[in-house]
């Protein structure tokens, strides 16, 4: 039976806040359970387009960020590769066996109620902005025998966006995945240069294919956002002009009894 590698938003796993602020957990899992220790290995790529409010249709792009306010930045890691350990017989990532000693917290209780979340603070941009942050991910789940050098290639490190997972921030150049690959994706947008407070909200959309939400989509969602709606009333229609005084009236034309 081939292994498939899936995953669930968790229970309450979905927040919107203002001004781009959200969160989005899943939990991961695999089916059949393994006969062998295996990993989840996630490559992710962040792209953005944030305006700064400053009183015209669209605003001010901000570009470049970093850090802000102990905040980690989507240009410090727009791409990464993140690790989740899978022991034998499990089929859900495991945080306190002996194969996760490089990465997950020891004391951490199997399984989570959630594995992998995407998230933005609005530290990072500041609060009157408009503009859409894009997460992709992808996802496959590898046997330690196809990977023997991971514990190499991927290091925990706190103050990275994978947390206490192991990260890499080179491409660790993976072979075929021992499982299908998974799409794992997020798109978010919002609007804080409107008075409608509505928009300000961060709509948080998952989806699974990057062509379902491209670039062109989101950015048509921006224009739209910076232009006001047309009106829904009906416009009144035009009077019929009025008759040429130089052409005759039409014949009339008795009908019969």
């Amino acid at each position: 039976m081939p292994t498939i590698l899936s995953f669930k938003q968790a229970p309450g796993g979905k927040t919107q806040g203002v001004n781009g602020l959200f969160t989005y957990r899943v939990y991961w899992r695999v089916n059949p359970a393994p006969a062998a220790d295996g990993l989840i290995i996630q490559k992710v790529t962040i792209d953005y387009r944030i305006y700064q409010c400053d009183g015209s249709a669209q605003g001010t792009p901000i570009a470049n960020i970093t850090a802000r306010n102990n905040a980690i930045g989507y240009d410090t890691y727009p791409t990464y590769w993140e690790l989740w350990t899978v022991a034998a017989g499990k089929t859900y990532p495991t945080y306190n066996t002996a194969v996760t000693a490089v990465q997950h917290n020891p004391a951490q209780a199997a399984p989570k109620r959630w594995d992998d979340d995407y998230g933005m603070d609005q530290a990072l941009h500041g609060t009157n902005t408009r503009g859409w942050v894009r997460y992709l991910g992808e996802a496959g789940f590898y046997l330690v025998s196809t990977v023997p050098n991971w514990a190499t290639l991927f290091t925990a490190d706190a103050n990275s966006p994978a947390a206490m997972l192991p990260i890499s921030t080179v491409d660790p150049v993976l072979p075929a995945a021992d499982s299908n690959v998974v799409h794992h994706n997020v798109a978010t947008y919002w609007d804080n240069c409107l008075a409608d407070t509505r928009r300000h909200v961060t709509r948080v959309q998952p989806f699974a294919s990057p062509g379902l939400w491209p670039d062109l989509r989101m950015q048509q969602e921006l224009d739209a956002l910076a232009v006001p709606p047309p009106s829904r009333k009906r416009a009144a229609s035009a009077p019929p002009p009025p008759p040429d005084p130089g052409t005759p009236p039409p014949a009339f034309k008795k009908r019969r009894i």
